[in-house]
C-alpha cells in the first residue's frame, strides 16, 4: 500500500499458493494482487486492489486503467460530499456542533436513549457577562474568549459527549449514559475548567466564568428532547440568579 501510495506504477504482489482471499461473495486463492493508484489528475484520492486468480494479463491491466479515471472522479465527488456535509455540520468558529446539527444529535441520543432505557444528561452553559468582554476587547476578542472556553470544557468531556453551540455564548452539551451523579461530576469539572482559563489580552488577564444548568432521564419525566432543553435552560437561569459561576441541576 505505502508502494502504490509514493507511484503511479502498479504494486503487483506474487502470493504463495496456500494465501485465501476472503470475499464477500466467493473465497478463492489468488495468484497475484495489483494496488494501483487512484489519482484525480495529479492528487490521489484512493488505491485500488485487485487479487487475480490467475496471472494479469495485458487485457486485464489495460482494463483496470480504463477504469481508473471514472473511479478517481467517483471517489472525488464522495469526498466532496463528504467535506461538504462536515463543514455545513460545524459551527465555524468553535468548530462544534452548530445547532441544528447538534439538536439532531440530541434527537437520536434521546431516542436511543427512551429504546434502552439508559440514562441521558444535558448540560446548559452561558458565559456570565459575555457583553462586557465583547464591548471592552471587541468582539475579534470575544471569539478568542470563546474558543478557548470551548478548548477548557473539552479537556474534561467523555468520549462521545456531544458539543454544540447553541445560540452566540450558550453552549449544549449531550451526555450519553449519564445519570444524576456523572451530570453534577461533569458539570462542575466544565465550571473549574472554564474558571481557571485566562486569555491573555493587550498585557491584560481576561477571566470569564460560566453558568450551567443541568436535566437528565430518567431521573425526569420528559416526553421529548426538547423537553430536556426546557428544564436545562430554566436551570441555567437559576444558577445565573443565584450568583453566577455554579451549576443548578433539576
Amino acid at each position: 500500500m505505502l508502494t502504490a501510495s509514493t507511484t503511479a506504477l502498479p504494486t503487483v504482489l506474487h502470493l504463495p499458493t496456500d494465501v485465501v482471499v476472503n470475499g464477500s461473495l466467493v473465497d478463492f486463492i489468488p495468484q497475484e494482487v495489483q494496488i494501483l493508484r487512484v489519482l484525480y489528475g495529479v492528487v490521489p484520492v484512493g488505491v485500488l486492489v485487485v487479487a487475480f486468480s490467475r496471472p494479469s494479463t495485458a487485457d486485464s491491466g489495460a482494463i483496470m486503467n480504463a477504469a481508473l479515471p471514472g473511479l478517481a472522479v467517483a471517489l472525488k465527488n464522495s469526498l466532496n460530499h463528504e467535506n461538504l456535509q462536515r463543514v455545513s455540520a460545524m459551527d465555524p468558529l468553535t468548530g462544534l456542533y452548530n445547532r441544528r446539527s447538534g439538536l439532531q444529535r440530541l434527537t437520536e441520543e434521546f431516542s436511543r436513549s427512551t429504546r434502552s432505557g439508559d440514562p441521558l444528561g444535558l448540560l446548559m452553559l452561558d458565559l456570565d457577562h459575555f457583553k462586557t468582554v465583547n464591548d471592552t476587547y471587541g468582539h475579534l476578542v470575544g471569539g478568542r474568549v470563546l474558543q478557548s472556553v470551548v478548548r477548557a470544557a473539552q479537556q474534561v468531556l467523555r468520549k462521545g459527549d456531544v458539543f454544540m453551540r447553541y445560540d452566540g455564548e450558550e453552549f449544549l452539551i449531550v451526555l450519553p449514559g449519564a445519570g444524576h451523579d456523572d451530570l453534577v461530576k461533569l458539570g462542575e469539572r466544565v465550571r473549574h475548567a472554564v474558571a481557571e482559563t485566562e486569555i491573555i489580552e493587550s498585557h491584560q488577564r481576561i477571566s470569564v466564568t460560566v453558568s450551567i444548568g443541568g436535566s437528565g432521564m430518567p431521573d425526569k419525566n420528559v416526553t421529548n428532547a426538547q423537553d430536556l432543553i426546557v428544564m436545562a435552560d430554566a436551570a441555567m437561569y437559576s444558577s445565573k440568579e443565584s450568583g453566577r459561576d455554579r451549576c443548578v441541576f433539576v
